[in-house]
């Protein structure tokens, strides 16, 4: 007998109270707690987020230093890493919104894409390419892609299959949106 559940939150697993927890079982192992002590503690990891500055500096780092990897200049690093601001502001914002993921893609690639070609239009030194390429690496879904295919590897085909679908339309929708933003670009070029 089989049973699947959609689960309704924007979050997949997170990695910060993971570590929290894993940092907590070798203490554990190291020097055993008594118990009143332990549960206090999952308390707090369960209670636990990671604080929004670490996922804002992330973003911009990230942002800036893919557009620099893939061949930018230090300025197009920095623009990508304004712009990586701004998707991790309006990913801050709208996550509080009911909007699907793909729907989101597809907006923030549009207006982000939009956005990056008014810029590089009045600043002819930056690269659009090299900029939209750092900011794309903060929406690619990798990590649910890579969960989806072990998922199918160790036999929860079903919702590896409906992960991976869904993955491949957050992709499409992503791609989309700064397709179209660079056609407008080109256009009103």
């Amino acid at each position: 007998m089989t049973e699947s559940r959609r689960i309704q939150t924007a979050e997949d697993t997170d990695f910060y109270r993971l570590e929290k927890l894993n940092a907590l079982s070798r203490r554990c192992c190291e020097e055993p707690l008594p118990l009143t002590e332990l549960r206090q503690k999952l308390d707090q990891v369960a209670a636990g987020k990671k604080p929004f500055s670490m996922r804002f500096w992330g973003s911009v780092l990230v942002g800036g230093s893919f557009a620099m990897f893939f061949g930018g200049t230090v300025w197009d690093g920095l623009a990508a890493a304004g712009f990586a601001a701004v998707i991790c502001l309006l990913q801050q914002w709208l996550g509080r919104t009911q909007i699907n993921t793909a729907a989101f893609n597809l907006l923030i690639s549009l207006a982000v894409g939009l956005c990056v070609g008014v810029v590089t239009g009045l600043i002819p030194a930056l690269h659009m390419d090299k900029i939209l390429i750092g900011d794309i690496m903060l929406l690619i879904p990798g990590l649910a892609m890579t969960n989806a295919v072990r998922n199918m590897l160790v036999g929860n085909t079903i919702s590896g299959a409906v992960r991976l679908a869904e993955t491949l339309i957050w992709a499409a929708a992503l791609a989309g949106g700064f397709m179209v933003a660079m056609l407008i670009v080109q256009a009103a070029h």
